[in-house]
């Protein structure tokens, strides 16, 4: 068995993800909504404040700070991206591809569960709602 080899003699390689979530306050009904982020269970259900506003903190203050620091040390980061973020947060995007981090497909929003109920074209239309939503905001397929 052969052994990787890095560049510049490198004994390891280290890929930087930094994820770009969102969760609705309130998702749809007929959605499956991930457990961590429902409060008490299925009923009553509503959004734990808990459990959501760590987003949006990472949306609005919590992301730039990483890309300073990423910036300093010189690290290009990799960014698994939600179709929401996209196009919400255009400044995040704007923002990764100025650094010239890769975007790739995530989800269309965190708080609608890719389940094994879900029928092959409902996994197929969800997938690519992650990857349009992307595309639409960058002119690039991720």
């Amino acid at each position: 068995m052969s052994r990787a080899r890095w560049p510049d003699g490198a004994r390891v390689t280290v890929c930087v993800l930094v994820h770009a979530e969102h969760i609705e306050w309130l998702p749809p009904a007929e959605v499956v909504v991930p457990p961590a982020i429902v409060h008490r269970g299925p009923y009553p259900r509503y959004p734990d404040t808990h459990e959501i506003t760590p987003y949006e903190y990472g949306n609005w203050v919590g992301v730039f700070r990483l890309m300073a620091l990423l910036d300093e040390l010189g690290v290009r980061a990799t960014v698994p991206m939600e179709a929401v973020v996209a196009s919400h947060y255009p400044t995040v995007v704007e923002a990764s591809l100025a650094r010239k981090w890769e975007l790739i497909g995530h989800a269309p929003v965190s708080s609608r569960l890719l389940h094994e109920v879900l029928s092959e074209s409902a996994e197929r239309e969800y997938i690519e709602q992650a990857l349009d939503g992307i595309t639409a905001v960058t002119g690039t397929k991720p």
